[in-house]
């Protein structure tokens, strides 16, 4: 980096480097972009778009990407690059009541949701499941392609930190799923290795409580559909 300095100063390019070598984490990379005008950004898997670089830094992580400010606002300006997140504006509900973005909407039309769907809503209530409903609102936000990539990302941000916070709290089989899937989306692979790690001990397949809606822990197995196994496709899926 050192000898390409008059190169960095002159040009503007975007530049992806190595963060981690081993076990260790090299910070000091990072300061080094930023003293020559370099903001350094991490990829976020699930929207394909690049956000600002925080510590602590995800146990997975190996590579972020660097540029200066008329770099970044090119890529904003084609929704590839976000920054701090931020929740979306007052057009976008994220009620668990709202229609547009609901569970009901969004998973009952796939395999698994219309096997489940009546099971569900014997099972909506109050408090933590509204909670976690709200969670799968934001996540449909988050992928709804006509929605400006600032608000995709605030809402994946959103839904990861409820998610996170509800299976601390009151973790199931089917808030893990979800935190799961979401997790790894936000580039928090650890997090979704964790949540993966507590759903593979649970040995009895028929007694997987999935009253409550959810997402599939793995993409794949949203066109999967389950049958009458509901309990081995749930193992499987994760």
């Amino acid at each position: 980096m050192n000898g390409g300095a008059l190169f960095f100063s002159e040009l503007s390019p975007l530049v992806q480097y190595e963060i981690k070598a081993g076990n260790v984490l090299h910070l000091e990379l990072v300061r080094a972009f930023a003293a020559i005008g370099y903001e350094s950004y991490r990829l976020v898997p699930g929207l394909g778009l690049l956000a600002p670089f925080q510590v602590p830094a995800d146990g997975y992580l190996l590579n972020l990407f660097a540029c200066k400010p008329d770099a970044a606002e090119r890529l904003a300006a084609r929704d590839l690059l976000v920054g701090p997140p931020a929740l979306p504006n007052g057009d976008c509900p994220t009620s668990p009541q709202s229609t547009a973005y609901s569970w009901r909407r969004a998973l009952t039309g796939l395999p698994y949701g219309a096997r489940l769907a009546d099971r569900w809503e014997r099972g909506t209530g109050s408090g933590c499941a509204d909670e976690a409903d709200e969670a799968l609102v934001l996540y449909a936000v988050s992928r709804d392609a006509a929605r400006p990539a600032a608000e995709r990302f605030g809402a994946l941000t959103a839904s990861f930190d409820r998610l996170t916070r509800l299976c601390e709290q009151a973790p199931s089989p089917a808030r893990l799923a979800s935190l799961a899937r979401v997790a790894r989306e936000f580039g928090a692979r650890s997090v979704a290795v964790g949540a993966l790690t507590q759903l593979g001990r649970i040995a009895e397949p028929d007694r997987i409580d999935m009253s409550e809606p959810f997402l599939a822990p793995c993409s794949r197995f949203d066109s999967v559909h389950p049958r009458e196994r509901l309990g081995d496709w749930f193992r499987a899926a994760a």
